[in-house]
């Protein structure tokens, strides 16, 4: 033991390991490394982020399209229903008239059905009160030896007179 008291140790250095003072220190090196890699997670989120924009902006592109034509189907819809609904008083109107007179063609026999225009032609069949009365729209009814005449006017699509008169001729079963 005394020997290696004697003994003077010193610590020496491996070859090629010499202490220079360098400028990649070990927080130089860290701070580099933590860049780096701070770096690359940035970058890898904005092009996360960009891709999304354009996946998201390429389906909100679709959704309007389809939402587009979506409103335009609507809107033809509409302005159909709205026809179709202006319409309706057109296909509940029934004309009393014409539904007398297809009852007797249906209930009655019939020697002849004429149809006669313009004033100067019907004017002798009627005296002035029935002709008033014709142009009102009403019924003339009349009997003429063996039958029996239903005369009545036929009316514009707005209800004025148009100048022609309908007559029913039937034969009359009982005198």
């Amino acid at each position: 033991m005394e020997s290696a008291k004697n003994m003077n140790i010193t610590a020496t250095k491996p070859s090629g390991a010499e202490s220079k003072p360098g400028w990649l220190s070990v927080g130089l090196k860290m701070m580099v490394s933590v860049g780096l890699i701070s770096t690359l997670c940035i970058g890898f989120l904005i092009y996360v982020n960009v891709t999304a924009f354009f996946q998201i902006e390429s389906r909100t592109n679709s959704l309007l399209e389809v939402n587009a034509s979506m409103n335009e189907h609507l809107r033809f819809s509409i302005f159909s229903l709205q026809k179709k609904y202006v319409e309706i008083p057109k296909l509940l109107t029934a004309d009393p008239a014409e539904q007398i007179s297809d009852w007797i063609r249906t209930n009655f026999p019939l020697k002849k059905e004429e149809k006669i225009k313009g004033g100067d032609h019907y004017r002798r069949f009627f005296n002035r009160s029935q002709r008033r009365d014709i142009s009102n729209g009403r019924f003339i009814i009349q009997q003429e030896k063996e039958q029996v005449i239903v005369s009545k006017a036929i009316l514009n699509t707005d209800g004025t007179f148009s100048d022609t008169i309908s007559r029913i001729r039937r034969k009359n079963e009982t005198p």
